[in-house]
């Protein structure tokens, strides 16, 4: 019996040899194709199963789904006695990403695999070398897709009213995997505040440019504004109101948290430097102007198109 078991061990070792394992991973709720149908692809592109449970060679494939990032996928060749050999891919959708995979494992698995040679043909003359497949097309990485998301939000800031000033924001923006672009509308709510003699009330309506760069849940972005400043007097010998052009530059911090694939929320908080102050006079007398400093801390809630 012994005998026979090493026989048969024998006879298998060179076969194992010509075959790799699988190894294959997949994000759940991801829909990706499940192992064996990775094995038809690869075989498909191969011509013949190069797969075996004890062979000792293997082949790792791992799918991960990073928060509001592309699929990724890493492919592992091992070979016993030979340093591993690496490939990662991207894309969007996981069927799509894991035909890639597939022709990425064939590749890689090729020179270990061995085929079985064709039999002599039956005919006295020598049979013709069988034509040679052309070597297939290097696999390219998938690119990275731009998205588009719409936000609303609210925020708290300071410098351009006498106290506190509820802000309403809105924004669209474009975005890729490591820089987005943003427009942005923001109407600063009427705010109220004493003078030294009668009122003052002011309000907002601005737009912005907001370019970021992005890194894992952070973000650090510029802003560019303009728009209207509206002062109003109230309480005074002479009630005066008038709207005024402002602009201004900033620095923004924002940390978002994604939710769903396509819903995040997140928190910000910004600084601003005026180009233009406004100041409100009370007769000849300076009674305020736009702070030289501004800033505020708000929420965002945001849609992934």
């Amino acid at each position: 019996m012994k005998a026979a078991l090493l026989a048969a061990v024998a006879v298998a070792a060179p076969a194992l040899a010509a075959s790799v394992s699988l190894d294959y991973q997949r994000p759940d709720g991801a829909e990706c194709p499940d192992d064996a149908a990775l094995k038809k692809l690869v075989a498909a592109r191969l011509g013949v199963d190069p797969f075996a449970e004890l062979a000792a060679s293997r082949v790792r494939v791992t799918v991960t789904a990073p928060a509001a990032q592309p699929l990724q996928a890493e492919v592992v060749l091992e070979n016993p006695g030979a340093p591993p050999r690496r490939k990662v891919l991207t894309g969007v959708d996981c069927v799509e990403l894991v035909q890639s995979v597939a022709m990425a494992v064939a590749i890689a698995v090729d020179a270990v695999v061995k085929r079985p040679e064709p039999a002599p043909a039956p005919a006295p003359e020598p049979a013709a070398p069988p034509a040679s497949s052309p070597p297939p097309e290097p696999v390219k990485p998938a690119a990275t897709p731009l998205t588009w998301s719409l936000s609303a939000g609210a925020s708290v800031n300071a410098g351009l009213s006498i106290g506190p000033q509820p802000t309403l924001r809105a924004e669209g923006r474009l975005r890729s995997s490591l820089w987005s672009i943003g427009l942005e509308g923001r109407f600063a709510w009427p705010v109220t505040g004493a003078l030294a003699q009668g009122a003052l009330t002011t309000s907002a309506l601005l737009g912005a440019v907001v370019p970021c760069l992005h890194w894992k849940w952070l973000a650090g972005c510029a802003d560019v504004s303009l728009g209207g400043l509206r002062l109003e007097g109230s309480s005074l010998l002479a009630v005066q109101a008038a709207t005024v052009f402002h602009a201004s530059a900033g620095l923004r911090v924002l940390f978002t948290v994604p939710l769903t694939e396509h819903f995040s929320l997140g928190a910000m908080a910004e600084g601003q430097v005026p180009f233009t102050r406004a100041t409100a006079l009370v007769g000849s007398d300076r009674a305020w102007t736009v702070s030289p400093v501004g800033g505020g801390v708000g929420a965002w809630a945001t849609f992934t198109l």
